[in-house]
């Protein structure tokens, strides 16, 4: 009973511990889940934060800050664009005249770059003019009436090439009075106006400052991004190096793009780091915009490290806590069965002298008056109860499981089933019951020879009992990695599967009524299980098609 105690115990531990386990799983996987989805939700408005203000740019229109600009040994501004496609340059700045008695001064410059004509290079400028009181200055590049030649000798000199042009300051200045050393001119910015023709573009280079007018949101600063820009046709029109540590170069820009698919997905940078990327189409402008949260990945690395550790320490201390709590739950059933155990043990000792006394006072009654139907009564229900009480302390004996060192021994367990069989063979045979057998031979154990012995006896009694008449009783012995298994089984049609349950319990009868139909006390199999458990073995009981089955594993 004591291993019965122990069992349940385990069986509390293990659920408490299992449904601790499992709620703390649960609730670290939420976690886990609701870090993802903000981290997600992060990234999902970086991408729409970009791919709006992407939308709403204008790709006609590029504006350079002089003074971010290059120069030429001449001093010229150079601005790297092509003017194949552009119909428009608007230039920005301010002329001022230190002599403000003049009613009007004038100063102008041009701006330089080549252009073929007739298949033969030349170079070629349009100038522009800034008036009193002009602060910007459009220079349309359909109109040729302001187109102007120079010798070819100066298009190497210059610097210019096909893929920029040049913006030289002042050429010249006018005033009424001619003092032109008194006007000056100073040029901010250079705004080109594309036509529709992306193919003929150099891609343009943008920055979040120029996007989001040095307001950067803060979920952007959160991230590693960039976009691109590409028409309809997937060619690049723009790139925004975003917060990256270096700029895209145009030929960066072109293999990304070879390397996107249509839908979203992930692309490499640099051979090393992962982008996400989401495409976005309006109005025939395609916006790829990549992100790459390294700080939400971190976070929730460290998010997923520190709840699993977190739920590690909280299960071993609920584990403890479980621990302690079962042993106080079962203590109170541990006591109970202590103590029906002792009054068993004391009941049992306390009857069996009277039971005895009565059995030989029958006994010497009979010698002196003969033999009488009363008196063969009281000797067969004193036997009875001498039974009763035999087999209620043989099973307070086996509940206690301290066995006897100087009882355990290797022996044959083929013999001990073998002669078993023997002793009930012919009972078997009154019965009209045949025994079948397959018994191994050459089984041997360690253990209680007489136990088993008695475990033996009493499968083959509980079959011969309840197995249906004429009936066959087949008894195996095998072995299987490392076990002994010892079967008995029958045919009984009175059993149903809701009964096997309870074979096992104490007092139970398998039949509807405790009648006297079959002999017993309900002990046998309780006697079974506790001689099988005290050999650390294991007995099941079965039913298919009425064949009840004893299985009985024990270890060699």
């Amino acid at each position: 009973m004591d291993k019965a105690i122990k069992k349940l115990r385990k069986k509390y531990i293990i659920s408490a511990s299992l449904i601790s386990f499992s709620v703390i799983l649960l609730m670290l996987i939420l976690l886990n889940v609701i870090t993802f989805i903000v981290f997600r939700s992060s990234n999902r408005n970086a991408h729409e934060v970009i791919q709006q203000a992407a939308h709403s740019y204008d790709y006609n229109t590029e504006t350079f800050l002089l003074s971010e600009m290059e120069k030429n040994k001449d001093g010229d501004y150079i601005i790297p664009r092509s003017v194949d496609s552009i119909d428009s340059v608007t230039l920005s700045g301010v002329i001022t005249s230190r002599n403000t008695a003049q009613g009007w001064y004038s100063a102008g410059g041009g701006l330089m770059f080549r252009l073929a004509v007739d298949g033969t290079e030349k170079f070629a400028y349009r100038e522009y003019t800034f008036n009193k009181n002009t602060s910007e200055v459009t220079i349309d590049f359909n109109d040729d009436s302001t187109l102007r030649f120079e010798k070819y000798a100066l298009l190497n000199e210059s610097g210019v090439t096909d893929d920029n042009f040049l913006v030289s300051i002042v050429w010249w200045t006018s005033s009424d009075n001619n003092s032109k050393d008194d006007i000056s001119l100073k040029l901010d910015s250079v705004t080109i106006h594309y036509n529709a023709d992306f193919t003929k573009r150099n891609i343009m280079q943008m920055s979040y400052q120029n996007l989001f007018k040095n307001d950067i949101p803060t979920v952007l600063n959160e991230t590693s991004s960039f976009f691109m820009v590409s028409d309809k046709n997937r060619y690049p029109i723009a790139v925004c190096s975003g917060n990256l540590t270096t700029h895209l170069q145009e030929q960066e820009v072109t293999e990304i793009m070879s390397t996107l698919s249509e839908s979203d997905g992930t692309v490499k940078i640099n051979s090393s780091v992962s982008y996400q990327y989401l495409i976005s189409e309006k109005n025939g402008i395609i916006v790829y915009s990549f992100i790459q949260n390294s700080s939400a990945n971190k976070n929730s690395t460290q998010v997923l490290v520190i709840s699993a550790i977190l739920g590690i320490v909280i299960f071993i201390v609920l584990f403890g806590i479980i621990v302690f709590v079962s042993g106080k739950i079962v203590a109170p059933i541990s006591d109970g069965f202590e103590k029906q155990k002792q009054f068993i043990s004391n009941a049992g000792h306390e009857l069996k002298t009277p039971i005895t006394v009565i059995s030989a006072t029958t006994d010497l009654i009979e010698r002196k008056h003969g033999n009488d139907r009363l008196l063969d009564t009281i000797k067969a229900q004193s036997d009875k109860m001498g039974n009763l009480v035999s087999e209620l302390l043989e099973l307070s004996r086996l509940s206690e499981i301290n066995e006897n060192k100087s009882q355990l021994s290797h022996f044959s367990v083929s013999d001990i089933v073998n002669n078993t069989i023997l002793y009930f063979e012919s009972r078997a045979f009154e019965e009209q019951h045949e025994l079948e057998m397959d018994i191994d031979d050459r089984l041997t154990m360690y253990g209680d020879s007489r136990k088993i012995e008695r475990l033996m006896g009493i499968l083959l009694d509980n079959a011969l009992k309840y197995a249906d008449a004429q009936s066959k009783i087949r008894i195996t012995l095998s072995e299987q990695k490392g076990y002994i298994i010892l079967t008995c089984s029958n045919r009984c049609t009175e059993i149903n599967r809701e009964h096997l349950s309870h074979l096992f319990e104490r007092f139970y009868r398998a039949e509807e009524s405790h009648s006297n139909k079959k002999e017993g006390f309900g002990l046998g199999l309780s006697i079974a299980q506790a001689i099988t458990e005290l050999h650390k073995g294991e007995i099941s009981v079965s039913l298919n098609d009425n064949i009840v089955i004893f299985k009985i594993h024990l270890p060699k």
